[in-house]
């Protein structure tokens, strides 16, 4: 077995790389034409909704924020909903870091 040198392998693994985003440019632009879909689905389907449906696979569907903390007693009666950062940090660091 040959041995590469770095240069051989950078230009082996850049070409892979190169090769991977053709191939994701081309099914994307496929699935904006509509290629992907069958015929009828195609003239179905408006260019508005492809691109919807586009940008719902492309982003993560987990909210990029901390969700409202609600807060209980113990008797399970709903004490406090902490939405704000500065609630959420006091609701934290009371369960982090006890009153004594």
């Amino acid at each position: 077995m040959e041995e590469l040198s770095f240069e051989g392998y950078r230009q082996i693994r850049n070409g892979y790389y190169h090769h991977i985003r053709r191939a994701k440019r081309e099914a994307w632009e496929r699935f904006f034409e509509g290629v992907l879909l069958t015929d009828e689905e195609a003239q179905n389907t408006a260019d508005s909704e492809r691109c919807w449906r586009a940008l719902r696979y492309s982003k993560p569907q987990t909210p990029s924020y901390t969700p409202a903390i609600k807060t209980f007693t113990d008797d399970g009666q709903l004490r406090s909903v902490a939405a704000s950062p500065k609630e959420k940090e006091e609701v934290f660091m009371e369960q982090a870091f006890p009153r004594q």
